[in-house]
């Protein structure tokens, strides 16, 4: 087995048991994390600092629902590139949501990951389970309404 396979199920196992030490052990200090979509946890995230606030926004937008379940993982020869299949699970507002990622991730000769990419299979679903789910108009929070 290869160090970025070996690292790449330590990082989700700590991740399940909230070991942030042990994952940012796995993590460069100035990795990229990109997430697409048009959530408000969509955007790319640069550096432990904001990686951890990225996990954190998962985590208080699902009430701490949020799980991340590896499926499967494979290397790519060519390019030391890992593809990991991902479940992930949230439950929002009495709704569950259960969607496969798709992560691909660069280490550096260290094993650390250095840039990560999360690809949704349903990104609309996946930006339904952590858009806002009530929309207020200024008439509704007690401001009068513009024309």
């Amino acid at each position: 087995m290869s160090k970025n396979i070996d690292n790449t199920r330590k990082a989700y196992a700590a991740f399940g048991a909230g070991d942030i030490p042990t994952l940012l052990e796995l993590i460069a200090p100035d990795c990229v994390w990109h997430v697409g979509g048009k959530s408000p946890v969509a955007g790319t995230y640069t550096g432990h600092d904001q990686i951890v606030g990225y996990f954190g926004q998962l985590l208080e937008l699902s009430g701490g629902t949020f799980k991340a379940e590896l499926v499967d993982l494979a290397e790519l020869p060519a390019t030391g590139l890992v593809a990991a299949l991902v479940r992930t699970t949230a439950a929002v507002d009495g709704q569950t949501s259960e969607i496969r990622m798709v992560e691909l991730g660069r280490s550096n000769d260290a094993g650390q990951l250095v840039e990560c990419w999360w690809f949704s299979e349903d990104q609309y679903a996946q930006d339904a389970v952590f858009a806002p789910q009530q929309i207020v108009l200024p008439s509704q929070a007690g401001q009068p309404a513009r024309a």
